[in-house]
C-alpha cells in the first residue's frame, strides 16, 4: 500500500480494554469494568491481589556480598580471593595476551603493617563515552600508576573499559579488583569498580542496594575500622532519589568505623546553570545529620564544559559547570593533599573524562576485616 492510498483508508479505532489498577494506598480496582462479566472482574481482582501479596513477601537484601579478584600469572587468570587469603576455585580468564611470570602476591598480615597506614586514594568518573576511550584510559593509567595510588574508586566503568584495564600488566601485578573483568557486578551497561593495592590487608567487599531506576549501588570496601564507599548517585533532576540513596548507604555503614564516601554525587553545588538551592540545603542538612565533612569542597568545580573542551566534541551539550564529585568523611583524623586529577589536557588536547578526578592522602588504621556478610 503506497502513501496516497493510506491517506484514503478509513482510520482504525482503538478498542477500549479493561485494566486492573492499584492506587498508592494499595486499593485494587478495575477500570472499564463494564467491559467484563462479574466473574471476569472477580478473577482479575483475585490475580492482582495474589500478585500484591507475593510482592509484599519478597524481602530484598539491603546488602550483597562482593568479591576481590587477584591476578594469578601462572594461569593467566583473575582469581577470587577470600578474606582468609586462601584462593577459591572461582576464576575468571584474562583476555590479555601477555603471560608474565611475576609471582602471585598475597596480602600481608595485619601485624606487618605500621598503623596508622598512609593511603593515597583516587576517585574518578571515567565517562562511558566512546570518544577516544582507549587513549583516555591510558591517561587514567598514567595518573594511577605514577602516583602509586593505594585505593582507586571508579564510576561509569563499561565492561569493555574494564577488560582493557585488567589486561594491563601493571594493574595485574599491583591491585586486587572488585570485578574480574566481566562486568558481572554492574546493573546495566556500566558500574562502579574499586581497586585495592595488594600491599593492603584484604577487606570485605559488599554492595548496598539503592532506591532509584538507574541501576546504582554503593560499593563498599571495608576493613574493621574503616569503610570506604564508592558511589554514583542518580543523575538528572532526581534530587529526592539522591538523598534517599545517601541515607540508604549510611544505614548500612557501621557507626563504629571511620567512613569515607567518594564518587559522583550528581549534586551541582552552589554555582552553575543547574544549581539547585533546595537540594544544596538538603545536602548540607544530610551532612550535619550524619556528622560528615565535605572534605574536598575547597577544590571547587569537578565538571566544567568551558575548560574541558572535549565534552562538546563528544556530545552536543549546553554549558555546564558544577561540583558533582565529592569526598565525604567521618572519623578520619588526617585527610590532606587534595588534588584535582585530569583537570589539564594531555597531549593532543585529550582529557581523561568529562569529569575531573580527585586524589587525597589519609592516615587510617587497617586491620584485617572480620565483618563478612
Amino acid at each position: 500500500m503506497n502513501f496516497l492510498t493510506q491517506l484514503t483508508v478509513e482510520p482504525r479505532h482503538l478498542r477500549p480494554t479493561a485494566t486492573v489498577v492499584r492506587t498508592r494506598d494499595g486499593k485494587i480496582s478495575v477500570e472499564r469494568a463494564d467491559l467484563l462479566s462479574k466473574k471476569e472482574q472477580q478473577d482479575a481482582l483475585d490475580v492482582a491481589s495474589t500478585a500484591k501479596l507475593a510482592a509484599s513477601n519478597v524481602k530484598a537484601q539491603p546488602t550483597v556480598k562482593g568479591e576481590l579478584w587477584c591476578y594469578v600469572s601462572s594461569n593467566n587468570q583473575w582469581t577470587s580471593e577470600s578474606i582468609s587469603e586462601s584462593i577459591s576455585e572461582s576464576t575468571c580468564e584474562s583476555t590479555s595476551e601477555s603471560k608474565s611470570t611475576a609471582p602471585h602476591k598475597s596480602a600481608p598480615p595485619s601485624s606487618s603493617l605500621v598503623d596508622p597506614t598512609a593511603l593515597h586514594c583516587l576517585t574518578f568518573n571515567v565517562w562511558f563515552a566512546e570518544y577516544e576511550w582507549e587513549r583516555r584510559q591510558d591517561c587514567l593509567l598514567e595518573i594511577i600508576l605514577s602516583t602509586n595510588t593505594d585505593v582507586v574508586m571508579l564510576q561509569e566503568v563499561t565492561p569493555r573499559f574494564l577488560r582493557r584495564l585488567l589486561d594491563n600488566e601493571h594493574i595485574q601485578h599491583t591491585y586486587r579488583v572488585t570485578d574480574c573483568g566481566s562486568g558481572s557486578t554492574f546493573i546495566g551497561e556500566y558500574g562502579n569498580v574499586t581497586l585495592v593495592h595488594k600491599n593492603l590487608p584484604i577487606p570485605t567487599i559488599y554492595f548496598v542496594k539503592f532506591p532509584g531506576s538507574m541501576g546504582r549501588r554503593g560499593l563498599v570496601t571495608q576493613w574493621n575500622t574503616v569503610s570506604m564507599a564508592n558511589i554514583h548517585l542518580e543523575s538528572l533532576s532526581n534530587s529526592i532519589v539522591r538523598l534517599a540513596q545517601g541515607n540508604a548507604l549510611l544505614e548500612q555503614l557501621p557507626s563504629t568505623s571511620s567512613i569515607v564516601i567518594a564518587g559522583d554525587f550528581n549534586i551541582t553545588g552552589d554555582i552553575g546553570p543547574y544549581k539547585n538551592d533546595h537540594e544544596n540545603n538538603q545536602f548540607n542538612a544530610f551532612l550535619v545529620q550524619h556528622t560528615l565533612t565535605d572534605a574536598a569542597k575547597p577544590l571547587g568545580l569537578t565538571f566544567d564544559t568551558r575548560k574541558n573542551l572535549q565534552t562538546r566534541r563528544a556530545y552536543p551539550q549546553p554549558e555546564d559547570f558544577a561540583r558533582y564529585d565529592r569526598v565525604l568523611c567521618r572519623g578520619v583524623s588526617n585527610m590532606s593533599n587534595f588534588q584535582l586529577e585530569g583537570k589539564e589536557a594531555f597531549p593532543g588536547e585529550l582529557w581523561v573524562s568529562d569529569h575531573y578526578g580527585m586524589s587525597w592522602d589519609m592516615d587510617v588504621v587497617l586491620n584485617r576485616s572480620h565483618l563478612l556478610l
